[in-house]
């Protein structure tokens, strides 16, 4: 598997939804581990998740609004994989593509992200994620290699194909139709009759190329596969889904009230290796890192008995668990 970030760092809020006076809007405003942080600081953080994913090849697209801090992140993630190749002009047009299509290997899946914030929260390192895209390689065949594995928002994704659940209501219909295959413990496998332009997925080398190479957008500024929807579309693309814990939207899931699923944080004190870990204490500590094993409201809704984490520190996210092993 290689990984291919194509992304542009920015504090401006990708929609609406966050910003204003939305819930989550409310709850980074509150002085709590779940604070507002800036975007390059929350791209470090999940930089820092994806070292315990095995990757082939890394390649970085990576523009940031303010060109004086290319080199922070430059040297940020040749720290982390020093082979890694670096731009920072991010891909949008049709030639950009072309110029990446040539880089990166055609014979292995891509874990492709325009996206900057999809952080990697599962307690251990996914050791059965090559089996399985193994697996899947053998049996896209059949599909001519049009195949992708969603890597994040899996709630939504595992409901799509079925009609009778709230995110297949919405979404699975006569314009836009998806048909299970198959289900296990492991994984929901589905058919999409149009595709599916959506930034979270590792993708077959023959659907990667497939997306930005069957139609010639030419100068049109193509920065989510979202954005290639009006133009074409790839017909009867399976979607896999797995059903194991992977990445998490560090904004939490548009469609799901964040009061039912919170959003990520960055624990005070993450970036100087400084962080104090309490669990199962009495009271909310601030500049703490609050473990509870007990149900508890998030510190935004109670601020002076909630907890930042439920669950042990086994249970923590495996690079923050690792990098703090010793503090707890």
């Amino acid at each position: 598997m290689n990984l291919v970030f194509n992304t542009y760092i920015t504090d401006e809020p990708l929609n609406s939804i966050h910003g204003n006076e939305s819930e989550w809007q409310k709850i980074r405003n509150a002085d709590t581990t779940f604070r507002r942080r800036s975007k390059l600081d929350i791209f470090k953080f999940t930089l820092d998740s994806y070292r315990y994913l095995d990757f082939n090849h890394t390649y970085f697209w990576v523009e940031c609004e303010d060109p004086e801090k290319h080199n922070e992140i430059n040297e940020y993630i040749l720290n982390i994989w020093p082979s890694a190749f670096i731009s920072n002009k991010r891909c949008l047009t049709y030639k950009d593509y072309q110029a990446m299509l040539v880089l990166v290997p055609d014979d292995d899946w891509v874990f492709y992200s325009p996206n900057n914030d999809q952080v990697f929260w599962a307690a251990d390192r996914l050791t059965h994620l090559n089996s399985l895209l193994d697996e899947l390689l053998v049996f896209s065949e059949q599909y001519d290699g049009m195949m992708g594995v969603f890597y994040s928002h899996l709630e939504e994704f595992r409901n799509l194909p079925l009609k009778e659940t709230w995110f297949g209501q919405r979404w699975n219909n006569a314009r836009e139709p998806r048909q299970l295959i198959h289900h296990n413990h492991n994984v929901v496998i589905f058919s999409s009759s149009i595709g599916e332009n959506t930034s979270v997925q590792i993708l077959h080398p023959k659907l990667f190329k497939a997306f930005f190479s069957s139609y010639n957008f030419k100068d049109k500024e193509i920065r989510r596969l979202e954005d290639l929807r009006p133009y074409f579309q790839i017909h009867n693309q399976v979607s896999v889904v797995p059903r194991f814990d992977f990445c998490t939207h560090f904004d939490g899931q548009p469609s799901l009230n964040p009061f039912i699923l919170p959003p990520l944080f960055i624990p005070d004190g993450y970036f100087d290796s400084a962080m104090d870990i309490l669990e199962n204490n009495t009271i909310y500590k601030k500049g703490c890192l609050n473990l509870s094993t007990r149900f508890k409201l998030p510190p935004y809704l109670d601020p002076y008995c909630g907890a930042d984490f439920i669950g042990s520190f086994d249970d923590l996210p495996l690079f923050i668990k690792e990098k703090y092993e010793g503090n707890f």
